[in-house]
């Protein structure tokens, strides 16, 4: 699509629902792997946290597609290093580059499996989607499609979220 003014506000319009979608996402994954959801805390966070994730989310956006428009590993790579980024932005961190950092240092192994395994499910999907979108056309695939791929982006959330919360507590807020 070329980038006309009606094409930018969609997207931006995108990114704010997607932003808002991860912020209640997030917020109740790290709740979960801490102790038990509050329905009401988890609405409270994301009211609070949305606006600066937000913006570090169309920072991270701009970052990734400059990485990817380069060559498609430093745009990769971008995204295997801050896997982070988001929930401590979430969590309501400072300093959330810093804190991404921080829980890669100190669980540096538990990260590269995560990676490694984010990576093999991201081609499984988009195999299965190639295939769900050849047999199943039309409005039922894509319903199945973005079903299926919520249910594995919540998945693989809940696993950055636990590895997160062993290296920052949730009282550290």
């Amino acid at each position: 699509p070329y980038p006309t003014v009606t094409f930018l506000v969609l997207a931006l319009i995108s990114l704010t629902v997607l932003a808002l979608a991860f912020a209640i996402v997030a917020a109740t994954m790290l709740q979960a792997s801490s102790g038990p959801v509050s329905v009401h805390q988890v609405l409270a966070t994301t009211r609070r946290r949305w606006l600066p994730l937000l913006a570090w989310s169309f920072g991270l956006v701009l970052v990734v597609t400059l990485g990817l428009a380069l060559y498609v590993l430093p745009g990769l790579l971008v995204l295997a290093i801050t896997p982070y980024l988001l929930l401590a932005v979430v969590d309501g961190q400072r300093r959330p580059l810093a804190v991404n950092f921080q829980v890669i240092r100190a669980r540096w192994g538990r990260w590269l499996i995560t990676v490694i395994a984010v990576a093999v499910v991201a081609l499984v999907v988009w195999l299965l989607s190639v295939v769900t979108g050849f047999f199943i056309a039309g409005f039922g695939g894509a319903v199945i499609g973005w079903l299926g791929l919520g249910l594995v982006s919540s998945w693989l959330i809940c696993a950055w979220a636990l590895v997160y919360r062993t290296v920052v507590p949730r009282s550290a807020r």
